[in-house]
């Protein structure tokens, strides 16, 4: 197992739709109680209301705890001020972005990822993306050719396993981390055929399980080495910190 845990997406905030503790002492808790190391995280302020406020939340927080990441999300909607709020975020020290089209409801291949595309590929920092329902991977695809940043598909699960891995095939830049790969094998599967190296363990804390993350790694079938990546080392790398 691995000498240090790095989880790559976490949250803190509130979830209106849920009632559950994301609260950030709960997501600290959390890490202590599964000895994470670090976890890459962004409040959920940013997501649902204001992402210039919620990135202030997240960078105050990181501030405050070393070992959290600090993630930032622009939300396209707003149009004006995102490429701007992008490129300031980049020069405080955002180590990552990360954009909900699913939980805002917006397309990842139209014009609105198009209007900060520019703005993420001159930061170069990697980019995760929600990609849960069926076609998401391939519209990412589609709306990040020309692009140098790394992709990494978030919420990946049983109805776009295979589509995932076709695109992983296809685009090395290209990751997936793995908080919705529950069925039996999956993390094996994606390793097989496109590298573990590619696998990035993420949980989703506190708002789903991270035993049930955690477990998925561990108990795969992969070689000890391979778990390691997973479990932390394919994130650093990606941010520049292995």
């Amino acid at each position: 197992m691995p000498q240090e845990i790095v989880d790559a997406t976490s949250l803190f905030g509130f979830w209106a739709s849920r009632t559950v503790d994301i609260s950030l002492p709960r997501l600290l808790e959390i890490m202590d109680k599964y000895s994470i190391a670090k976890t890459a995280c962004v409040s959920t302020t940013g997501m649902f209301f204001d992402a210039e406020g919620g990135n202030d939340e997240t960078w105050q927080a990181t501030q405050a705890h070393p070992n959290l990441i600090p993630v930032a999300t622009v939300d396209p909607r707003r149009y004006r001020g995102c490429a701007a709020e992008i490129e300031r975020r980049a020069a405080q020290g955002f180590r990552m972005f990360s954009l909900f089209p699913e939980t805002q409801g917006w397309e990842v291949d139209s014009a609105l990822f198009a209007g900060v595309r520019p703005a993420l590929s001159a930061a170069g920092r990697p980019v995760m993306i929600e990609a849960s329902d069926p076609g998401d991977p391939s519209r990412i695809a589609r709306a990040a050719e020309g692009t140098a940043f790394p992709i990494i598909l978030a919420g990946i699960n049983y109805r776009t396993l295979a589509e995932a891995i076709a695109i992983m095939k296809a685009d090395p830049r290209v990751h997936l981390e793995t908080h919705s790969l529950t069925a039996v094998e999956s993390i094996d599967l994606v390793a097989a055929e496109a590298g573990a190296d590619r696998l990035l363990f993420g949980s989703y804390a506190p708002l789903n399980y991270t035993s049930s993350s955690l477990l998925m790694v561990q108990y795969c079938g992969l070689s000890d080495a391979d778990k390691e990546v997973i479990l932390g080392g394919n994130l650093l790398r990606l941010l520049g910190a292995a």
